[in-house]
């Protein structure tokens, strides 16, 4: 299955060593030249399409720049791999040579992980970001996409301490990333 992955989690290690969907890995060290991908299906029947490596490529390096991932960063991946936001999270991991951790996709992604880990990044979508309240401030900047925020959970977050940055993403798989960020926490 895809969107596993990995049975029991462990510490972060670095990208390339780690990331449980092997073709995505080995497309990175490849020399192809399109990853297929399907679109979420939100707006009717889920589309197959082609991205170019260099939009990705390219798309992952800005994301890399503007969140400042570097080698030392410690990602936390909860995003189903078979998804573009699990995709391009893995991959900008792979951009930055960062450590990163990968976990099922569940509600919290945070149920089964040791208590000392913290992360420098995290993708999540609403429902994990509602779901994981008591562990935001293990994570430096949660970037949040899939859908809106719930009034409820935007006044948590407005009251929520100034430890840790959470940015709103508007995206599409056709987009390949964000094509819009929002700053939601710390205003």
């Amino acid at each position: 299955d895809p969107r596993r992955a990995q049975e029991s989690p462990g510490e972060p290690r670095r990208a390339q060593e780690s990331v449980g969907e092997p073709r995505r890995g080995q497309w990175y060290s490849s020399n192809t030249e399109t990853m297929v991908v399907h679109t979420s299906g939100t707006t009717g029947k889920p589309k197959r399409i082609e991205l170019s490596r260099q939009a990705i490529l390219n798309s992952a390096q800005l994301s890399v720049d503007y969140f400042k991932l570097k080698e030392q960063s410690k990602i936390l991946l909860c995003l189903p791999l078979d998804k573009i936001g699990g995709i391009m999270l893995a991959l900008r991991a792979f951009v930055a040579n960062a450590e990163i951790l990968p976990v099922d996709p569940k509600k919290n992604p945070f149920d089964g992980l040791e208590e000392h880990l913290s992360f420098d990044f995290a993708s999540m979508v609403p429902n994990q970001l509602a779901n994981s309240e008591e562990n935001w401030s293990k994570v430096k900047t949660i970037l949040i996409g899939g859908g809106p925020l719930s009034a409820e959970l935007q006044s948590k977050l407005t009251n929520a301490s100034k430890e840790f940055a959470v940015y709103q993403s508007y995206a599409s798989t056709e987009t390949i990333s964000h094509v819009a960020l929002r700053s939601l926490h710390p205003k």
